[in-house]
């Protein structure tokens, strides 16, 4: 009789690799104690929220003495004064003072939160004691557009965003009570008589929204643009304000939080960063370590969270297309910068071990193809051997799925930078430059009462013809068409003209980044005999799959990419799957 190999060694290699591989891919916890830092300057403190400009240019930075700041990156790189307000040239806030900045920020203004209006480069700046103000990309004295709202002063002017659309600027203004000086009060004294306001950048008037709220401070405004995200200092919640739709002008929790909420910024995946000045029952002894922020997904769950030293105290948490996470304070002298450490643990995997896992796979597959004996087609050696070698390519294609699976798609809005879904923009150089792939998603902002977006045929898109759309015409102005396959799309705007005029689409998504792993040719099988293997198809856009002879055989239930589902699900099939293997071996 053959002597039969163990193939233990084989089972014990895959298992350390499975083991190892979800600890990594399902690492949330960023180490905010290990950052670098953007000094500012000699004696400047308090970079409170952080901005870029459209085109990345910065970070902007709002500091304790009443200027904005820029940071220019390059030779001479280093701070330059970007915005102020008129008090602080009226005041002569440029000069050296004795007195710490909280005794000066009433005259001189306090800028906190800052946002960019994309289409114009201009800056808003909410300052506590100034109002809303605006400046030009080229920066310089800000004008002030608002210093009441139905009536009543501003008093403690905190958070601002932009609708990137309608160009309308949302605000809040914390306490009518208390002043920025008074922070404190709020919160003990459980003040509500904050208020959140929209300011219209074509009629210059602004409207309160909602009045009788309890310390808002941050807002953010959702990625459909449907609803406000403010954050509730004293309450430690987060509020969604609903600005369109049938809940419309209508206020419900969002979240509840492990801490008390500063500024709150939009992630890029469609929930929120939101910074934590300290934890609900945080005391000043014991581990030194505590929240300082947390992603919020965009049904309110918990998705993420940084953990750092408890003099870290961060006002603003905004993360960039890198995976760099900027920090702003109100206390400290510089602008922290980390990494999602998340991200980079699944390129430096996919890196150091993709190629092992396809050397080990096809080395699997191998055995899988042997040819059945040529007297039985069951001879028990040989279709144990193919069991085995099965179970542990299923095995290995499954911790491949959690490498090669991104959490997210990307996020493309038509014509963004530059242009939109107008007559003006060169659509089709636009997505030319792009490599769409599945799971990406399209941004269609523009002007709801002169436009629209229909997806038609390749025929009615040469023709510029809306007669017989794929779908019903999206007419909202910020509509968001997900790509979840491979193939071309097209889309044109369906009033007269507009599509002739070059208001037209054409989108290919393919799955470029696709691997073939195929093990070397295996003798003819027997006429009759069950076919072998053909390789493993697997690609950064979706799961990876044992192409067979008939068919193919998907790994995966369709749970969301990166999401806990699929990873649960993921772990359970390879313990399963290597249990089999050592039970049979």
């Amino acid at each position: 009789m053959a002597r039969r190999t163990s193939k233990l060694p084989l089972l014990a290699t895959f298992l350390a690799v499975l083991l190892l591989v979800p600890s990594a891919a399902v690492a949330k916890a960023i180490d905010a104690s290990k950052t670098q830092h953007m000094d500012l300057p000699d004696g400047l403190i308090g970079p409170e929220s952080v901005a870029f400009d459209v085109h990345g240019g910065g970070p902007y930075v709002s500091i304790s003495d009443g200027r904005v700041l820029k940071y220019a990156a390059g030779e001479g790189a280093g701070w330059t004064t970007f915005a102020y307000s008129p008090s602080y040239t009226k005041n002569n806030c440029d000069a050296q003072s004795e007195l710490p900045a909280v005794a000066t920020e009433s005259s001189c203004g306090r800028p906190l939160g800052l946002r960019f209006h994309n289409n114009s480069g201009d800056l808003y700046i909410a300052d506590a004691y100034m109002g809303l103000m605006r400046v030009g990309p080229n920066g310089g004295e800000a004008t002030v557009v608002a210093t009441e709202a139905g009536g009543v002063p501003l008093r403690f002017t905190n958070g601002v965003d932009v609708d990137q659309v309608t160009g309308d600027v949302y605000f809040t203004d914390s306490s009518m009570t208390y002043t920025r000086a008074q922070h404190q009060m709020v919160t003990a004294s459980g003040d509500s008589t904050g208020r959140i306001m929209r300011y219209n950048r074509r009629t210059n008037k602004v409207t309160v929204l909602r009045s009788g709220v309890t310390y808002p401070n941050g807002i953010a405004i959702s990625a459909d643009r449907s609803h406000l995200i403010v954050a509730l200092t004293g309450p430690c919640k987060l509020m969604r304000y609903w600005i369109r739709g049938p809940k419309a002008g209508t206020s419900e929790l969002f979240a509840n939080l492990p801490g008390y909420p500063d500024n709150v910024r939009p992630d890029g995946k469609g929930g929120y960063w939101v910074a934590l000045h300290r934890e609900r029952n945080e005391l000043p002894f014991g581990s030194d370590s505590h929240l300082v922020a947390i992603r919020i997904g965009a049904n309110g769950d918990k998705v993420q969270e940084m953990r750092g030293p408890k003099d870290v105290r961060p006002t603003e948490a905004v993360e960039r297309e890198d995976g760099k996470i900027y920090l702003g304070s109100v206390e400290l002298s510089y602008v922290s910068i980390g990494e999602n450490a998340l991200l980079l643990i699944k390129e430096h995997v996919s890196t150091c071990l993709w190629k092992q896992i396809q050397f080990q796979i096809g080395k699997l597959l191998k055995i899988a193809s042997l040819p059945l004996d040529p007297v039985s087609n069951n001879h028990p050696a040989t279709t144990m051997a193919r069991l085995q070698a099965y179970l542990l390519a299923a095995a290995a294609i499954a911790a491949a799925a959690m490498l090669a699976t991104p959490a997210y798609g990307a996020s493309y809005t038509v014509g963004n930078p530059g242009g939109s879904w107008d007559t003006k923009t060169n659509l089709n150089d636009w997505a030319s430059s792009i490599d769409f792939r599945p799971g990406d998603e399209l941004v269609f902002n523009y002007d709801a009462s002169v436009h629209d977006v229909v997806e038609v045929t390749r025929e009615g898109y040469r023709s510029c013809s809306p007669a017989s759309p794929l779908a019903a015409a999206l007419r909202s102005g910020a509509d968001t068409v997900q790509l979840n396959a491979t193939g071309t799309r097209y889309f044109i705007c369906g009033v007269p003209g507009h599509c002739d005029a070059g208001m037209k689409l054409e989108v290919s998504v393919s799955d470029a980044n696709c691997t073939t792993t195929l093990p070397p040719p295996a003798p003819p099988s027997p006429p009759g005999a069950p076919g072998a293997p053909g390789g493993i198809r697997i690609c950064s856009g979706g799961p990876p799959t044992i192409v067979m002879s008939p068919g193919v055989i998907s790994y995966g239930n369709g749970a969301a990419p990166g999401s806990s589902a699929s990873l649960s699900s993921l772990i359970v099939t390879m313990a399963s799957l290597l249990l089999v293997g050592l039970i049979i071996v």
